[in-house]
């Protein structure tokens, strides 16, 4: 039986059989699918599992999909897909035939691949995170769009959130939980409800599950994305990307759906988030509520619409654009914490706006990925910055090789340096990046080129690639530098008496435990070298306010030595000091 349906092509599988079972003709698609599972029991798909594979690729059109300027993925894209395909248990692969045989003949290839991709968890996965980079082609990340969301075909798992709730002794709220699922995603299926807030009367909320079967789906991708890497590394050098790295590219996917499948994680980076993002925080995250499980996640129920731009004005527009860079970007890097929190997956999906009576609000969703940025990772990120700043090839090595992972070998360290000196060289011709873009770009070239760095601040550099897109979607005139500035003004005015008290003590003018991760001796090489005075208007200003005000002090307090001592001719007789220098 099985060998007469393959021989039938592709897009008239189900008219021919249909012909010779017409009753399915009066079933809904359930009943169908149902039937055809039925229909191919006991057919055993060893034989067939690679003309199948290669069937489904080649009718979902991967190589087509794929534009020209990505022509190098393209044999990997399609190797890839076939791979699992090949290896996935034998029910799922019926299963995925049979959702091809059920679409209508004139279904077109892209919706069929993304059939697919929803019934594999980690070419999903991948598919999102390429989307979220803003820098692919237009057309291509549109069509890759279409995977952030879709119509919820998920059954309600209304059953099994009474059955989780009734299991919690601890809770006595009664629930009306709605009969369709609300979202889902390549992992989450998410469910509104209303409950008895006491004192409060009816509140609204939300109850996140993982959908049915992918935790079982997702072990047997684990497995087979390290397999897939083997694979890659392997034959690589059947491949145009000799050089790509196969093993961290599956290994964020893995970190990403392991995250997002232990719903406790979750759970607690929420509780982490709303002190992080306090009471006087523009951002909001939802509030988690009493009645979690481990299996489930109930929070308040956030009534508003993902950030688009066409719904705001343009001051509005600019002023969550600001919001969003130095809520998730500048608050981090200038964190008071030892480890900074930081939301990992920023994209337009992820941040809604919220109406209410006093203007609009905006609120981050999913904190299934969240990472921590260490502060000496920080005053890295920092260095390399005030090396773009000064013009310092030399800084920014330094501060490369204190953030990168095994750097005790000579071999390593001449690579990174030789690496180090071609980014700078690229984002030296960049007039429009702000710096701090640049740092991130440098970063992002270092890892391409082979440099390996700690997954956190790999993760770090992503959320901040994909922050920018929402950002230069939402008020592509904002200037980063701007934010920045005003910010640090603040942090440094504040800073003043502690900086003083360290002039007048030994070695501690290298003193990193300062809020804007800037010592003494960075601050008064950058106000002598005049370094702000390639920035815009308004910048300058504020640097020239800090400067006259700790010139002032200087004057004041005697401090043995003058701003002069900095000067750009012998700034080379005074090296600049290195990121690797402990951070307190």
């Amino acid at each position: 039986m099985f060998e007469l349906i393959l021989a039938i092509p592709p897009r008239e599988r189900y008219s021919a059989v249909s012909a010779f079972y017409p009753q399915m003709n009066k079933m809904d698609i359930p009943g169908r699918k149902a039937f055809l599972y039925d229909l191919l029991a006991g057919n055993d798909l060893k034989v067939f599992r690679k003309q199948i594979s290669k069937e489904l690729v080649e009718i979902a059109g991967v190589k087509d999909l794929i534009p020209d300027v990505y022509s190098d993925f393209r044999q990997i894209a399609i190797d890839g897909i076939s791979f699992i395909l090949e290896k996935i248990s034998e029910d799922r692969l019926k299963y995925i035939l049979i959702d091809q045989m059920l679409l209508d003949q004139k279904v077109e290839a892209g919706e069929r691949l993304i059939l697919i991709a929803f019934s594999l968890p980690t070419i999903h996965k991948l598919g999102q995170i390429i989307a979220r980079n803003s820098n692919i082609d237009i057309s291509f990340r549109k069509w890759l769009m279409k995977l952030e969301s879709s119509v919820p075909d998920t059954s309600s798992p209304r059953d099994f959130i009474l059955s989780q709730m009734q299991m919690n002794r601890n809770n006595s709220v009664e629930f009306i939980i709605d009969e369709k699922p609300l979202a889902e995603a390549s992992v989450g299926v998410v469910t509104a409800f209303t409950f008895q807030n006491s004192g409060f009367g009816l509140s609204e909320g939300v109850f996140k599950t993982v959908k049915p079967g992918v935790t079982q789906f997702l072990s047997e991708e684990i497995i087979l994305i390290d397999q897939l890497t083997d694979f890659f590394d392997e034959n690589r050098s059947n491949y145009p990307l000799s050089d790509f790295h196969y093993r961290e590219v599956f290994d964020e996917i893995k970190t990403s759906l392991l995250s997002e499948v232990d719903l406790t994680v979750e759970q607690k980076n929420l509780k982490s988030a709303s002190i992080f993002f306090d009471s006087n925080s523009s951002v909001k995250v939802p509030k988690l509520l009493p009645f979690s499980t481990e299996k489930v996640t109930a929070m308040e129920k956030i009534n508003g619409k993902k950030i688009d731009r066409d719904s705001l004005s343009d001051s509005e527009a600019s002023f969550f654009a600001e919001e969003l860079f130095w809520n998730l970007f500048g608050k981090v890097i200038f964190s008071t914490n030892e480890r900074a929190l930081f939301h990992g997956d920023p994209h337009a999906g992820n941040i809604f706006i919220q109406q209410k009576k006093d203007g609009k609000q905006i609120y981050l969703l999913d904190w299934s990925q969240t990472g921590y940025l260490k502060k000496d990772q920080r005053c890295g990120i920092l260095q390399i910055a005030l090396g773009i700043l000064t013009h310092d090839e030399n800084r920014i090595t330094k501060a490369a090789l204190s953030l990168a992972n095994d750097c005790d070998s000579l071999c390593v360290k001449k690579m990174l340096q030789e690496k180090t000196a071609q980014a700078f060289s690229v984002v030296q011709k960049d007039k429009s990046s702000s710096f701090m873009e640049k740092t991130m770009i440098i970063i992002d070239k270092l890892a391409l080129g082979g440099c390996s760095f700690p997954g956190e601040l790999l993760w770090f550099r992503k959320s901040f690639f994909t922050l920018r897109g929402i950002i230069t979607e939402l008020a592509p005139q904002l200037s980063l530098d701007e934010v920045i500035f005003k910010h640090l003004e603040n942090y440094l005015l504040l800073e003043i008496p502690e900086r003083i008290s360290d002039v007048f003590i030994k070695n501690r003018s290298d003193n990193y435990s300062y809020q804007s991760l800037i010592s003494n001796n960075d601050l008064f090489s950058l106000l002598q070298l005049g370094i702000y005075q390639g920035l815009n208007k308004s910048i300058r200003r504020e640097i020239n306010y800090i400067q006259t005000f700790y010139s002032s002090l200087i004057d004041l307090y005697s401090i043995p030595f003058s701003l002069s001592h900095f000067s750009a001719s012998s700034a080379a007789q005074h090296p600049e000091p290195a990121a690797e220098i402990a951070c307190r």
